[in-house]
């Protein structure tokens, strides 16, 4: 719908068939490592699948959580899904991820609620906002759907 991006109509943005977000603008960015969205959407999504957010917006979950999660963008006459484990940068156990450098960005009481055992997975999910409210669709998205920009055909 734009010149300036890659833009899109967005029609929708759901989890399990719920709708959580207003958003009516999506860009397809091959240049964005994450997906990106409205921060109360983006802070949606991390509740109902129980994800611990650091100050830098990371956030993280127990893998099995995200089991039967789908999150789906509305696009033109398409719904695109991602299933959690689409939407996982990395994965791993409790003991590795709190020998990882990204554990020292977490607040030690939020470390203290993984349990030993479980498996935790680094979301690729992120708070971003803007004067237009908008979802990026970055490198997450394009991992999962081939993307072809048509630059003369706009």
């Amino acid at each position: 719908t734009a010149l300036t991006y890659w833009q899109v109509r967005l029609h929708g943005v759901a989890v399990n068939n719920q709708s959580i977000s207003t958003a009516k603008v999506a860009i397809v960015d091959s240049g964005t490592s994450l997906l990106t969205g409205p921060s109360d959407d983006v802070d949606a999504f991390f509740a109902k699948v129980g994800a611990r957010v650091n100050v830098y917006g990371t956030a993280v979950v127990e893998c099995s959580k995200l089991k039967n999660v789908m999150l789906s963008f509305a696009l033109g006459n398409n719904i695109y899904e991602l299933s959690g484990r689409d939407i996982t940068l990395q994965s791993g156990s409790v003991e590795e991820f709190l020998d990882s450098e990204e554990a020292a960005h977490f607040e030690p009481a939020v470390l203290s609620t993984f349990k030993s055992g479980l498996s935790i997975c680094v979301l690729g999910l992120q708070g971003l906002d803007s004067p237009t409210p908008m979802w990026i669709l970055g490198d997450v998205f394009m991992r999962r759907y081939a993307v072809e920009f048509d630059w003369g055909g706009k």
